[in-house]
């Protein structure tokens, strides 16, 4: 299985690329949701995912888990799926 997980926890930002099961690409920050604007969490996500180089695939699926699904970061409960797949695009 192929795919992009990110833990946005509090203070820190994870992400891992991985195909076939194998972390190809990590990458970390500190931007986590509790030191970041509501509104500039879809940009932040990009930026990160851009960082990935060659490990992004648009087309992969992105699993977002975290403190980033709390009342400090979006409600994905609030929030259809497609709409929360375009933030990685």
């Amino acid at each position: 299985m192929n795919y992009i997980a990110v833990d946005w926890g509090t203070s820190n930002f994870r992400a891992l690329s991985v195909r076939d099961g194998v972390v190809i690409k990590a990458v970390q920050d500190s931007c986590g949701v509790g030191k970041c604007q509501r509104d500039e969490l879809p940009g932040i996500l990009q930026q990160q995912l851009i960082r990935i180089d060659e490990a992004y695939d648009e087309q992969l699926p992105v699993l977002l888990c975290g403190m980033i699904g709390s009342n400090i970061g979006i409600s994905a409960a609030k929030l259809s799926c497609p709409h929360i797949c375009q933030w990685a695009r």
